[in-house]
């Protein structure tokens, strides 16, 4: 991912953009954990299969919160492992953002589920 956004660089500066690459962020749900140069930071977070368990999501998505601009657009695919728990992530998304959207997309090799948890921060 890290090369595409490199290759990807000069076209997004050239269209008035900017591409931030990936730093250590340490998830919270005190957004207030989050340092002040983050806050607020991002137009659009992408997130792929980094939740292992799902009570680390509350933590992914106070921070994504946290790091989303007015208007920003998160979008999270989550593995769905255990699937009595997912419930408790949309709920916790529909907390945080006015308008959680959850795709069910089947894998290609059929092996898993996943969900693509799609966000927009309103405040």
């Amino acid at each position: 991912m890290i090369d595409n956004l490199e290759r990807n660089q000069d076209a997004v500066k050239h269209a008035g953009g900017k591409v931030e690459m990936p730093r250590t962020l340490e998830w919270s749900t005190d957004e207030n954990v989050i340092t002040p140069n983050m806050r607020g930071a991002f137009d659009v977070v992408l997130a792929a299969d980094c939740v292992a368990d799902i009570y680390d999501s509350s933590a992914l998505l106070h921070t994504i919160h946290a790091t989303l601009k007015p208007g920003g657009r998160a979008y999270i695919l989550i593995r769905v492992r255990i699937p009595e728990h997912i419930e408790g992530v949309m709920e916790e998304a529909s907390a945080l953002f006015a308008d959680a959207v959850v795709e069910d997309i089947k894998s290609v090799n059929r092996s898993s589920n996943h969900l693509l948890v799609k966000v927009v921060r309103t405040t």
